[in-house]
């Protein structure tokens, strides 16, 4: 499908709308006149850009535009405030404007697999995310801006360039999920058996020396050299090349 009919936009009522896996080139302007819409699904198109009118759009909850084209931020989605979940996995994304701290109401937020090299000092306004993925980018050191989110639980750094992790790490007192696999990492902190509530850490595909102590009970640990886990199921690293 390359287009939808611009019939749907009588559809007042609609709540929920998938367009998943089509091949639209352009965003249906259409769908800005269902104000009644919470949930839009537009994964796996050709989009480029997003039109301004989605701002419209002002009850909407969930945006996931997975894997289009797009090569910038789509500003215009800043403007919906009610936003919780937005998806922007596998674009080719290599910024992120300051102003995505004006999305307060964001829950999660997925990064993974574009072009990004830094994550702007204004990310650590959204104090509700719970879920942050950037994982398969370009940064090359970590993005200490989103230390000061406190409700964050699930956070996932896999398939960068990192090479140390800050000793401030243990602010991130929710964290449950810690995904850190294929980076250059030789050493971890050990500020991080400061992280209580932490279930699962993926070290896989790193190049460390050193062994991971007193992790948190019943913590699943992925890649780990010797680690005394208190009871957590512990896996030998890859040999380094």
């Amino acid at each position: 499908m390359t287009s939808i009919p611009k019939e749907i936009s009588q559809l007042q009522n609609l709540q929920t709308l998938y367009l998943w896996k089509n091949q639209l080139t352009s965003f249906p302007k259409e769908i800005s006149q269902l104000q009644n819409l919470q949930h839009l699904y537009l994964g796996e198109n050709q989009l480029t850009s997003i039109p301004k009118e989605i701002r419209q759009l002002q009850n909407l909850q969930t945006l996931n535009l997975w894997r289009n084209q797009l090569t910038s931020f789509p500003t215009e989605i800043l403007q919906l405030q009610n936003l919780q979940h937005l998806v922007l996995r596998d674009n080719k994304l290599t910024s992120i404007p300051k102003e995505i701290g004006q999305l307060q109401n964001l829950t999660s937020l997925d990064l993974a697999g574009n072009k990004l090299t830094s994550i702007p000092k204004e990310i650590r306004q959204l104090q509700n995310l719970q879920t942050l993925n950037l994982w398969r980018n370009q940064l090359t050191s970590f993005p200490t801006e989103i230390l000061q989110l406190q409700n964050l639980q699930h956070l996932s750094l896999g398939d960068n360039k990192l090479t140390s992790i800050p000793t401030e790490i243990s602010q991130l007192k929710n964290l449950q999920y810690l995904n850190l696999q294929d980076n250059k990492l030789t050493s971890i902190p050990k500020e991080i058996s400061q992280l209580q509530n932490l279930q699962y850490l993926n070290l896989q595909d790193n190049k460390l020396k050193a062994e991971l102590w007193n992790l948190p009970k019943g913590c699943h640990v992925n890649g780990a050299i010797n680690c005394n886990a208190d009871g957590a199921q512990c896996k030998s690293p890859k040999p380094s090349n």
